[in-house]
């Protein structure tokens, strides 16, 4: 889970903002807000052959928003990105309140 959270919340070091928030439609789960952040999974059937899931950070404050996760649709992945989106939001918690 390490290649999903980050200490610092920023993306790879080439890595750049995803399209605008507002270009993702309707998000198919928003998993909570902490601080200025909030994680979503949304469902992208764009891409090509297969639907995926897409485990988003969207930075309130800025409306950038950040892949943390893509991962193919099944029952399995689902539970993967719950879990994902679960680690992501403690995190967010320990580091925003430690700032507090």
């Amino acid at each position: 889970m390490g290649d999903v959270v980050r200490p610092d919340f920023r993306p790879g070091m080439h890595a750049h903002p995803e399209a605008p928030a507002s270009s993702y439609g309707v998000p198919q789960k928003v998993y909570g807000h902490v601080g200025h952040y909030c994680v979503e999974l949304f469902r992208d059937s764009t891409g090509g052959q297969y639907p995926l899931y897409k485990i988003m950070l969207m930075r309130l404050d800025t409306n950038e928003i950040h892949s943390l996760a893509v991962l193919p649709v099944s029952q399995a992945a689902l539970f993967e990105a719950h879990a994902i989106a679960a680690a992501v939001l403690q995190a967010l918690r320990l580091t925003t309140s430690s700032y507090a």
